[in-house]
């Protein structure tokens, strides 16, 4: 590729200062106020049905979410703490 085809980084979110690139802060909020309140669920149980909003979407609970804030329920990705009865009880099987 020869020098013309280089694209110039403070047009792609960097900052020159002296002659050290630094990726730019960002002066607005990453998702729009009004996006959050709209993907997020307010239910008291566990997530676990499609009365969930979230998991009807297909998507996993978050942080924005009402009560279980995407750590206390059965539709995130957060890992689950089982205590010493429950592994014992926990079944492995290979794929």
């Amino acid at each position: 590729m020869g020098d013309d085809n280089k694209l110039n980084p403070t047009d792609w979110g960097w900052e020159l200062c002296g002659e050290t690139l630094f990726p730019r802060r960002m002066d607005t909020p990453l998702t729009p106020p009004h996006l959050l309140k709209v993907v997020r669920c307010t239910c008291k149980g566990e997530c676990a049905t499609k009365k969930c909003s979230c998991r009807r979407y297909g998507l996993e609970c978050t942080n924005v979410c009402a009560s279980c804030k995407g750590e206390t329920c059965a539709n995130s990705s957060s890992p689950v703490v089982l205590d010493e009865d429950e592994l014992e009880e926990t079944v492995w099987m290979d794929l």
